[in-house]
């Protein structure tokens, strides 16, 4: 796209004599806004989103449209001829892609695959019709220079008419006019930004630096044809070129650093310290006609593109290692680091940052994990019927099998220093227990193998350590956050399910939370129960931390933090970014968890508010009732524990008892 723009604006700028006519006008309006597209899938430009970029493309089919009717009123003024069938042919592709740029534009998307797919298929068609437009230019100007059809461009305000209307002549009434008796010099050799003259300086870009070089004969570039005849030897270069001055890169970043901006249109530091300090009235011919005029924007020297200073800065290319003979080795070596460079920046690629290396290394960690243990088990199992005892003594995986290489026969411990693998006392021990041990007796054989199996144990070991460490620096440099958040293990077991830490970058906080519970997630859904809180996000030390009731909420938060980190990882611009972004979310998770436990413990806390019973779980199945056993009839007198006291009845007549009393004692 951005080779079609200058191709256009360089077509378009051979109308040096014809700068207001509407082709012209057109032309570079249609460039400028193909520009700000390419601009946008570089994540640059004034178009951030992609309905800026959807409306930009509509702008851009009807300034073709109206281009197509321009030079459709042209084309009528030009005789019949070889060069008319050109041009007219390539007019009328014009209008089928413009129709095919508007249906993209209208046609409806849902969801980002479909918008993706949508923006690819508007570009293309954009530098279709790019390519068409810049034909159809170099078609007119082609027409204009052999038919001198001289184009007199629209001057009245749209709306008002001029107070001469009524005295010009019904033939200037017309956008083109047909001039045979004028016969049309020969366009000039140069375009220039400026008006400045004086000898002419010509900048040539290279991998090593920047080279500014003085042309000793302008003449040379009167026919861009024969330029090449006076560069075609080293001795003739030499001859018309002079090094002026050569400001040399000093590392491979900085000549990273320039090239990217020189592609993008920019104008570096460097640069202009070295147009400053060897240019100043005379004129700077360019490779790049926006470079050119971004030079004469910002530092005011005329500057000079045209077909015959492409053609100069080919031959300069051609016989670049004699001109600049005392870099010769440098520049071959920087052309070779550049190149590696730019292609590693144009495809956002970082050696440190292979995302595969992380999935091969998880997946056999956990292969050696399972491989290891089941070696250690043999091990155990084999060696035990020797020598039993040794098991329960030694748990540690990797010095029993150091023991077992060392003492051989169990005999043989008493004799053997274990000084080195055992602490004294579990030596002590073993020793002892070798000499009234109640395995059996195996044979040397037995031994080897069994020794040959203590060997790959150990070996096994030692390397899953370095794999572990190798593991722990890749995630560092590739996904630093998510590292802080998660920890390098669980981390890379969530890029290697996801496939890329792109793709995990992509996914939201939602399936991150349950990546790697899918079968539970199925299962769920399927029944109608509840869904699974975490997946392999359960095993991070932060949810490990966390109070049983408070699990599935940091599950949640961590979730969310680690989807950021991980765009942040994948997606971000700087190639050595730090982990700040994980070490604050780390930090705010760990203040949320602290405050939790803090009102959870408060909760609990006696007298902070009345405790509530627990629950108990009311089955509707009955007990079996052993009562119901037996036939015969049950008391219905309730019956008192011995340590019931047992009251006294009321009597029914308390009034009648009282009254005999009093009558006894008055007898």
């Amino acid at each position: 796209m951005k080779l079609l723009t200058s191709e256009v604006d360089a077509e378009a700028e051979k109308w040096d004599e014809y700068a207001e006519n509407d082709i012209v006008k057109k032309a570079k309006a249609m460039s400028s806004m193909a520009y700000n597209m390419y601009l946008f899938t570089r994540g640059d430009g004034p178009l951030k989103t992609t309905h800026d970029l959807f409306t930009q493309a509509e702008f851009f089919a009807e300034q073709a449209n109206k281009m197509y009717k321009t030079v459709r009123e042209f084309s009528y003024e030009v005789p019949g001829s070889a060069e008319k069938n050109d041009l007219s042919a390539t007019l009328e592709k014009i209008p089928i892609h413009c129709q095919q740029l508007q249906v993209l534009v209208k046609s409806p998307t849902v969801g980002k695959s479909a918008t993706f797919s949508k923006v690819d298929s508007v570009i293309q068609e954009t530098k279709n019709l790019m390519n068409e437009i810049a034909k159809l230019v170099t078609a007119c100007f082609v027409c204009a220079t052999k038919f001198e059809i001289e184009f007199r461009g629209a001057t009245s305000t749209r709306g008002v008419l001029p107070d001469d209307y009524q005295q010009r002549s019904s033939r200037e009434s017309t956008l083109w006019r047909r001039t045979p008796s004028i016969r049309r010099t020969a366009p000039p050799p140069l375009h220039a930004i400026g008006t400045q003259e004086g000898n002419m300086l010509v900048l040539f870009e290279t991998a090593a630096g920047y080279a500014i070089f003085k042309l000793l004969d302008e003449g040379k570039l009167q026919k861009a044809d024969n330029i090449w005849e006076s560069f075609n030897t080293p001795e003739k270069a030499q001859e018309c070129l002079q090094l002026v001055n050569f400001k040399k890169f000093k590392t491979t970043s900085e000549a990273l650093e320039s090239a990217v901006d020189l592609n993008d249109g920019k104008l570096n530091k460097a640069l202009k310290k070295l147009l400053k300090k060897s240019a100043s009235d005379e004129q700077l011919a360019v490779g790049d006609a926006k470079l050119g005029k971004l030079i004469n924007e910002k530092l005011e020297l005329p500057c000079v593109h045209n077909s015959a200073v492409a053609e100069l800065m080919r031959s300069i290319r051609s016989n670049i290692d004699s001109l600049l003979c005392e870099h010769k080795d440098e520049l071959s070596a920087m052309n070779l680091a550049l190149a590696h460079s730019m292609g590693r920046y144009k495809v956002k690629f970082n050696p440190e940052k292979i995302d595969t290396m992380i999935v091969q290394a998880v997946s056999l960690l956990d292969d050696l994990d399972k491989e290891l243990n089941n070696y250690q088990m043999r091990t155990r199992e084999w060696y035990g019927w020797h020598f039993p005892e040794l098991g329960k003594i030694i748990t540690d995986h990797v010095a029993y099998a150091k023991v077992v290489k060392a003492i051989g026969m169990r005999q043989n411990a008493v004799k053997t220093d274990l000084s080195g693998i055992l602490p004294e006392e579990l030596e002590e021990k073993v020793k002892s227990d070798a000499e009234i041990s109640m395995g059996t007796d195996i044979s040397e054989l037995d031994l080897i193998h069994i020794q040959e199996l203590c060997d790959q144990v150990i070996e096994l070991t030692d390397y899953r350590a370095q794999l572990s460490e190798y593991l722990k620096n890749r995630m560092v440099a590739l996904a630093p956050n998510l590292t802080v958040l998660l920890g390098e293990l669980v981390g890379a077991r969530l890029i290697s399910h996801a496939g890329s830490l792109v793709s995990l970058a992509k996914y939201p906080a939602s399936t991150i939370q349950i990546l790697g519970a899918e079968k539970a997630l199925f299962r769920a859904l399927k029944t109608k129960r509840d869904t699974p809180k975490y997946g392999l996000i359960y095993h991070a030390q932060l949810i490990g931390q966390a109070a049983t009731a408070y699990k599935g909420k940091m599950a949640r938060k961590l979730a969310a933090k680690v989807s950021l980190s991980t765009r942040i990882d994948a997606l971000g611009e700087e190639v050595n970014a730090g982990a700040e972004v994980g070490i604050e979310a780390r930090a705010y998770l760990e203040n949320q968890m602290r405050a939790e436990q803090e009102r959870i413990a408060h909760k609990g806390a006696p007298g902070s508010h009345k405790q509530k019973g627990g629950y108990q779980f009311k089955s509707e199945v009955h007990s079996y009732d052993a009562s119901a056993d037996t036939t015969a009839k049950t008391s219905k007198k309730r019956k008192f524990d011995d340590e019931e006291v047992e009251k006294p009845k009321q009597s029914k007549k308390p009034k009648v008892q009282e009254v005999e009393e009093d009558e006894d004692s008055d007898e």
